[in-house]
């Protein structure tokens, strides 16, 4: 009896690896120059085009089971190369770590003058009527505002939150704020702001 409960026990251990590789993957997108993972990347499914959003730390966690065996993850997000990784990269491991090396591009600054931000708004709200979703979804979001006055930064707020944004022209998106902060204004005029 006691022969035969050993018998189990090491049945049982040799199947646990594959046990391990039915659960999920974790993506780990990393900038190559600072070493920090690149928050909130984006990895599409080509040609499945399902959709998978990384954590603030750069984690992608997609079922791989929802994923084929012919499927490329198209990794993009503002100011890094688009990077196409294949799904037989993928299979057989659990943790994977990609490095992608930031563009260093110089853009150009918009400085809103004349405009009140309610109009400002409204303006960019009409644009986003352009490429409204086809289907309902929330995305988390970083937002950065700081103003420049005589050569340096003289006030900074930034949040972080989640956004939904409906397919329903007759619903406006909705924000969740989950952090914000922002320093002590040292302004002296309000004429300049940059919204990074």
């Amino acid at each position: 009896m006691k022969s035969l409960r050993i018998v189990f026990l090491l049945l049982m251990s040799g199947c646990s690896p594959f046990l391990v590789n039915a659960q999920t993957i974790s993506i780990h997108c990393i900038d190559s120059v600072s070493g920090a993972g690149i928050a909130f990347i984006t990895a599409q499914t080509i040609p499945s085009g399902q959709l998978f959003y990384a954590n603030e730390e750069g984690i992608l966690k997609p079922d791989p089971a929802s994923l084929a065996k012919e499927d490329t993850l198209v990794l993009s997000r503002v100011g890094y190369p688009v990077v196409k990784w294949p799904f037989s990269h993928i299979s057989g491991k659990d943790n994977h770590r990609i490095y992608i090396s930031p563009l260093v591009r110089q853009l150009p600054e918009f400085i809103a003058t004349g405009k009140s931000p309610a109009s400002l708004l409204k303006e960019l709200r009409s644009k986003i009527e352009k490429g409204r979703p086809q289907a309902s979804f929330t995305m988390k979001g970083f937002y950065r505002q700081y103003h420049w006055e005589n050569g340096r930064a003289v006030f900074l707020v930034e949040a972080l939150g989640s956004i939904f944004f409906s397919s329903q022209k007759s619903k406006l998106e909705r924000v969740n704020m989950q952090d914000i902060r922002r320093s002590y204004s040292l302004e002296k005029t309000k004429k300049h702001m940059r919204i990074i």
